[in-house]
């Protein structure tokens, strides 16, 4: 592979449709059989009305009976067939979108601060759901509709004449229908989706909610949302239903309709008896595709809107493309010039931060509440981007960095701990598949948390339930700690490592920061408490966003103690190497 391959983005979701195009077009050949085909019945009754019944011909009859059953089963595989194409077609766009939207999500809440929750994945689904069901194939047999509606031309210019106009009838039932339920199903999901945001937000919640007699407004705030969705999606469905059985009623009158007309022109002898049966036929079968559209259109709309959504999303956060592999990072930081603030704000938390970090040290950041740590720690992991400036490990852009490689050897404990459901062992590995046991319990022994994992009724492969709700927050630190160590990595940032933890924690995270302290690993600490400070070998002082001080511990701490510090001096007492 060349490196160039390794540059931009990739089209995941033009690459997606790209990879099915193919099949498309198969399914769409498939109905051109299909079609043609369906002119055995018509052709059959009007050689048994013609020349069957005129000459008594029952060899001439069983022949034409054989025919028909072969053309019937041929007729029953192909759509079959087709059938099985959209349903691999909407099977593997599922596997081929999927992973890369399940990343967009994260990344959609990393750059814009907005949780999209699980829409991009349910918009997947509907996708999915609609072209694996029977929509597609009405729509795939629209396009005949012309071809159907000339042959009724040909036979006689009035049968055309009154298909064509039902037909038309037909379309302007399919745009009205459009017209009056688009509106109304985009305002009914709006009002769901806010009903299952409160949903989800009351669940999340309980404690509290029941604690201060929340409930009650919750319920109500919940039933007026999920009352006003109900409401539209149920006029929307009348309407829907309204103009589905004008559809269909109309392609009945169609069919009396041609018979009657073909009689008329059978009577006076224009036609034959045979052309009168096939002409009702086939301008029934010219019509049936528009009346099976019409049924289908609140899944063709909802499928269409879940489509654009997804389009829009992919092309608004495209997939990086692979990146050249770099040696493995060693842990010096350097930053420069960094202005950052959090996704979707303007005014920036950090302002020109720069300092320089070598491998291996261990970094204190301190600072009062709303000074821009944890901004700091996203920024340090290339979570958030800055405004201006760089950040380097090990002398190259966080950008430069194969993402995937960069995480193994990266470890962050954020100061909300966030585990998945899953057994603790695979949660400390991080649920890499390569994962060893040995270096599993390495990391709890390294994280002080392996003794009392063993302690557990079903040691490493206790189940900790969605977000370890079976874990205590303080349990939930440990685990998030031993995590964070997990493989040896290079950089470690803990932002809060001791804020739900008691002395045996304390103690824990003493014995992890003594441990990265002997490995070599570059270690920044965000804390208020004075727990691993003796391990610092920097300092960094934030105050309103700015570096208040840095440099070696003594320093820093002798500064501090400083009358002027005392009064808030806003220069930088320190400068940065």
């Amino acid at each position: 592979m060349t490196v160039e391959r390794y540059a931009g983005v990739q089209d995941a979701f033009g690459e997606a449709l790209a990879s099915v195009r193919h099949a498309f077009l198969t399914a769409g050949l498939f109905s051109l059989f299909i079609n043609v085909l369906m002119l055995a019945g018509p052709l059959y009754m009007l050689q048994v009305y013609d020349r069957v019944l005129t000459s008594h011909s029952v060899p001439t009859l069983v022949a034409l009976t054989l025919l028909l059953i072969v053309l019937y089963v041929a007729h029953g595989l192909l759509e079959a067939v087709r059938g099985q194409i959209l349903n691999r077609v909407a099977g593997r766009l599922d596997r081929t979108l999927g992973p890369p939207t399940l990343e967009i999500v994260s990344r959609c809440r990393l750059e814009t601060g907005r949780d999209v929750g699980d829409e991009p994945l349910r918009d997947l689904a509907a996708v999915r759901q609609f072209l694996s069901g029977s929509g597609p194939p009405a729509f795939f047999d629209v396009p005949w509709t012309p071809i159907f509606l000339a042959i009724t031309f040909v036979i006689h210019w009035s049968l055309g004449a009154f298909a064509l106009t039902m037909a038309g009838a037909m379309v302007v039932l399919a745009i009205m229908n459009e017209a009056s339920t688009k509106p109304l199903l985009r305002k009914g999901k709006t009002a769901n989706d806010f009903a299952n945001r409160l949903a989800a937000e009351s669940g999340r919640n309980t404690e509290a909610m029941v604690a201060m007699a929340m409930t009650g407004s919750i319920v109500d705030r919940w039933r007026y949302a999920h009352g006003k969705a109900d409401e539209m999606l149920r006029l929307a469905g009348d309407r829907m239903v309204a103009f589905s059985t004008a559809g269909h009623t109309l392609r009945l009158f169609v069919q009396s309709g041609l018979l009657a007309i073909g009689a008329l022109l059978a009577i006076k002898q224009i036609i034959t008896p045979g052309m009168m049966i096939a002409v009702s036929i086939i301008g029934g079968r010219a019509l049936a595709p528009v009346g099976q559209a019409i049924a289908q259109w609140r899944g063709l709309l909802g499928a269409r809107e879940a489509f654009a959504r997804l389009r829009d999303l992919h092309r608004t956060y495209p997939v990086e493309g692979l990146k050249m592999s770099l040696p493995a990072p060693q842990g010096r930081i350097e930053l420069r010039g960094i202005s950052a603030a959090p996704p979707g704000a303007e005014l920036p938390v950090l302002k020109d931060i720069t300092f320089r970090l070598d491998a291996g040290e261990t970094l204190g950041v301190l600072g009062p509440s709303a000074s821009g740590k944890s901004t700091l720690a996203r920024v340090l992991l290339g979570l958030w981007r800055p405004q201006s400036g760089t950040v380097r490990l090990d002398g190259s852009e966080l950008c430069v960095w194969n993402r995937a490689e960069l995480g193994r050897k990266i470890g962050y404990m954020p100061q909300n701990v966030e585990l998945f459901d899953g057994t603790i062992a695979q949660n400390i590995a991080r649920f890499y598949p390569d994962a060893t046991p040995e270096e599993i319990c390495r990391a709890a022994d390294r994280a002080g948390a392996h003794d009392y994992i063993m302690a557990l009724p079903e040691g490493y492969n206790m189940r900790i339930g969605p977000g370890g709700e079976r874990l205590s927050a303080g349990q939930r630190q440990r685990v998030g700690l031993a995590r964070a160590v997990y493989g040896d990595p290079a950089l470690v940032v803990l932002d809060e490592p001791n804020a739900n933890v008691d002395a045996l924690g304390e103690a824990a995270l003493l014995h992890a920061l003594q441990s990265l302290k002997a490995s070599g690993t570059t270690v920044i600490l965000i804390t208020h408490r004075p727990a691993g400070l003796d391990l610092v070998d920097r300092f960094l002082v934030l105050g309103q966003g700015e570096v208040r001080a840095f440099g070696p511990r003594s320093s820093v701490v002798q500064i501090m103690n400083r009358p002027a510090w005392s009064r808030g001096t806003p220069a930088h007492l320190v400068k940065a190497r």
